[in-house]
């Protein structure tokens, strides 16, 4: 769950069988307030690393999901209901960011219900399928996948606090 957010219907749903709905630690005061802690961060990384597939709607959580090369089910229906397009989560799937996602393959967006069982049903039990599209999607999302990328950060930082070859700071 998304440190923030409130999802009313899935407060008190009991899962069965394997399912858990995980809701994060919370308690950084920040300007956004909603950074998760240190071992929340740790827990996601494990979670990720142990799943058998991850389920989501449009959230940088795919990204995350591939970056592991776990399979990756997006929700792209409103439940029972059907809503107008600028109510619909499907509108979200049509930003700008999300096209690289979808057309490398390597998360799949589903349509109905239907659709969403099959991709799932998939997910778990052909392990290694949709590796390679998942690749695609982690490169074309991530410059970098060494875990260098604080390195090169307090790189630049400190090339750019030079002034005539004096340090500021």
């Amino acid at each position: 769950m998304p440190p923030t957010d409130k999802v009313s219907n899935l407060e008190n749903f009991n899962a069965l069988g394997r399912i858990i709905f995980d809701r994060p630690e919370r308690f950084f005061a920040t300007p956004k307030n909603n950074e998760i802690s240190k071992s929340s961060d740790r827990r996601l990384a494990d979670s990720l690393f142990y799943c058998d597939a991850v389920v989501s709607g449009p959230s940088t959580m795919a990204v995350d999901a591939a970056f592991f090369d776990k399979p990756v089910v997006l929700a792209g229906f409103d439940g029972a209901e059907k809503r107008p397009y600028k109510k619909s989560i499907l509108r979200y799937y049509d930003y700008d960011h999300w096209k690289q996602v979808l057309r490398s393959g390597g998360a799949k967006l589903c349509l109905s219900p239907e659709e969403f069982a099959l991709e799932f049903a998939l997910a778990v039990s052909v392990k290694n399928s949709g590796s390679r599209e998942r690749g695609e999607l982690v490169r074309g999302q991530c410059q970098f996948t060494d875990g260098g990328s604080t390195g090169r950060l307090l790189s630049v930082i400190l090339k750019t606090a030079q002034n005539d070859g004096k340090k500021i700071i």
